[in-house]
């Protein structure tokens, strides 16, 4: 964990865009997240959006998927998370819950297209994604089951910088120099660009950041492990890996019991 700074003028360059985009799809509906606001994107556009734009918010977070069919408003202001898709897409549910022109974003993480798909099919709904981050608010947006590559919003700056690593200058960075981010791009003749992996060994967890640079120190303070690699896995559910070489002594320890 890091402390970043950011101030009410940024947050509110951003939610202010973001109402400019979808003003016509956002007018007149209701707002209900499953994101708590301790994270930047719950608290963008689950408080600071609804009040900027005047739009009504459900005042208590959802916490299952089993839960969205109980709201009565036929075409939400949805706020999810890829996790919270992903419980989404496991279980039953009738189809098309809202109506098509129902508004769902996703943010924190990527939102695989088999996912993106199943969630259209249950909710009715496709969902927009937003790549960003704490540092740099949101960065750009797709349609998570029909593009790979993304759109920068309007007022930011996106280059790819010598180490292939993405460099983001916007009205939502505190420093005027920009942010160099972790993750790697290509910019595509478009003017989109897509992600190509990470330049350091940070990954996420269900939308947490974990280094596995230092989940591999932690287990090396272990008395019984020699060497260790930590790697991220994905099934159902995303989840860490580590092939673990014991030290000398638990070996024998081990192969005697």
């Amino acid at each position: 964990p890091k402390a970043f700074p950011k101030r009410l003028t940024e947050l509110e360059a951003e939610t202010g865009e973001l109402w400019l985009l979808w003003k016509d799809e956002l007018e007149g509906k209701r707002v209900y997240s499953t994101v708590n606001h301790h994270h930047i994107y719950g608290l963008l556009f689950s408080i600071l959006l609804p009040l900027q734009a005047g739009l009504p918010a459900c005042a208590s977070q959802i916490s299952y998927p089993e839960s969205l069919g109980s709201i009565a408003d036929p075409a939400p202001v949805l706020v999810c998370s890829p996790a919270f898709f992903k419980r989404v897409a496991e279980i039953d549910f009738a189809s098309r819950v809202f109506r098509a022109d129902a508004v769902l974003f996703s943010s924190g993480g990527v939102l695989p297209e088999r996912v993106a798909r199943a969630v259209e099919e249950r909710l009715g709904a496709a969902p927009r994604e937003i790549y960003g981050s704490t540092e740099t608010g949101g960065i750009a947006w797709r349609w998570a089951v029909r593009e790979e590559s993304w759109l920068p919003f309007a007022r930011n700056e996106v280059a790819i910088a010598e180490d292939g690593r993405i460099r983001v200058r916007s009205p939502y960075i505190v420093d005027p120099g920009g942010f160099t981010c972790g993750d790697l791009g290509r910019y595509l003749d478009d003017g989109r660009f897509v992600l190509e992996g990470r330049a350091d060994s940070i990954v996420k967890i269900e939308e947490k950041r974990i280094s596995l640079a230092e989940v591999e120190s932690r287990l090396l303070e272990s008395p019984y492990a020699k060497e260790a690699c930590v790697i991220a896995l994905t099934g159902k559910r995303q989840y860490l890996g580590a092939p673990v070489v014991l030290s000398p002594d638990r070996v024998e320890r081990f192969r005697n019991a």
